[in-house]
């Protein structure tokens, strides 16, 4: 199921860094890890062969999160949280639908954001209705949050007002502040032909280039992808409704078919947790998740693992692993003077639950799931 990123705030870039620069006799509230849930493209709604249990998956995700013992601080939705129609009607009671459906969440901290499917038909007025403003900001213990609407111009543009607001917005913070950017576009070409970009994203980057500790998290390809700019990890999330292919993988962008054998393949959300400067990134699935036994086991998610997980430490973040025989990564070459990175990482089996430990070293290895460093 796509319940998007579990995220530990100390896993942020620049997080922990903020925590030890402060002095003895300062507050010691931001000193606390804390995580968030990010859910991603929820498509209330939506009605197809795609997903033939549309009409339960976002209820399910919302008794799967309730039923887990340790509750995020809040849980931000990045978009698409109702399938688009162009009947006005229908689009009203999709959005109050899925507002009533998300209240029955333990936690109440809610945070959310248009996707195209929500706003592009009227620029957002009917989001705006149910869910007040489309980009915003807000501070959690010690970390920065803001919101950019990429969706409410159907060209798919953040806009000339919007960027001045997100630049005076900054202003506010340091530059070593550690920021974290929800959108639903990813900031970057990724696939524009496939409406996979942000029309004025590099200028988006750009404002953000200065800050030296800045996560973005985003939804809209209804699958996990890692991409750096510069400093600047980008993360998606996968989707509550269906997968799609990788970026330029086939000839059309159309949802992958569901099966029946393997029905919540390609759905899931991620756990980031980093431990001083050691990152660990987890994949997790639905059919995992489900499984008797394993609700509200594990505290952080951990026990609620799905598939071929991939762990990394040293900063790096990693893919998922389809199976044994494609554990090849690319990594970018380090810095002229920077330490090589060396990864430690282990290949779950889930049929029998043995491992495999292998050593890697930053190289040019190949995969199609691209490894980050943070």
């Amino acid at each position: 199921m796509g319940v998007g990123g579990v995220v530990f705030a100390s896993g942020l870039a620049g997080a922990g860094e903020s925590v030890k620069r402060r002095g003895r006799g300062q507050p010691s509230g931001n000193k606390r890890d804390f995580f968030f849930l990010q859910l991603s493209d929820t498509h209330w709604g939506f009605q197809g062969p795609p997903n033939p249990q549309a009409d339960t998956t976002l209820r399910q995700a919302v008794a799967t999160i309730n039923q887990v013992d340790l509750q995020p601080d809040f849980i931000v939705f990045t978009g698409d949280l109702t399938h688009t129609t162009e009947n006005r009607d229908v689009r009203h009671t999709r959005m109050a639908e899925f507002r009533k459906i998300v209240s029955d969440l333990r936690v109440k901290d809610l945070r959310f954001m248009p996707g195209e499917h929500d706003a592009a038909l009227d620029a957002g007025d009917a989001y705006k209705e149910h869910f007040g403003a489309p980009y915003y900001a807000f501070d959690h213990k010690g970390i920065h949050f803001v919101t950019v609407d990429n969706v409410s111009d159907p060209k798919g543009a953040v806009g000339d007002a919007q960027r001045d607001w997100l630049a005076g917005d900054l202003k506010k913070v340091g530059k070593d502040a550690p920021i974290v950017v929800f959108t639903h576009r990813p900031l970057f070409d990724l696939y524009p032909s496939w409406d996979w970009a942000t029309q004025d994203g590099a200028k988006v980057v750009d404002i953000l280039l200065p800050y030296r500790n800045v996560t973005v998290f985003y939804g809209h390809i209804h699958q996990e992808h890692h991409h750096m700019t510069d400093h600047i990890p980008h993360h998606s999330a996968k989707s509550l409704m269906f997968p799609l292919p990788a970026p330029g993988s086939v000839a059309k962008k159309q949802p992958i078919p569901w099966d029946p054998a393997h029905p919540f393949k390609g759905l899931g959300y991620r756990q980031v947790e980093e431990k001083g400067k050691d990152m660990k990134l987890e994949e997790l699935g639905l059919a995992e998740t489900w499984r008797p036994g394993h609700h509200g086991q594990g505290g952080r998610y951990r026990e609620l693992l799905s598939g071929h997980v991939a762990r990394a430490t040293l900063g790096c973040l990693l893919g998922d692993l389809p199976n044994r025989d494609e554990l090849h990564l690319r990594a970018p070459k380090p810095a002229a003077g920077s330490q090589q990175c060396r990864c430690l990482c282990r290949q779950e089996d889930r049929s029998d639950g043995s491992g495999q430990r292998l050593d890697l070293r930053g190289d040019d290895r190949v995969h199609r799931a691209e490894r980050s460093f943070l």
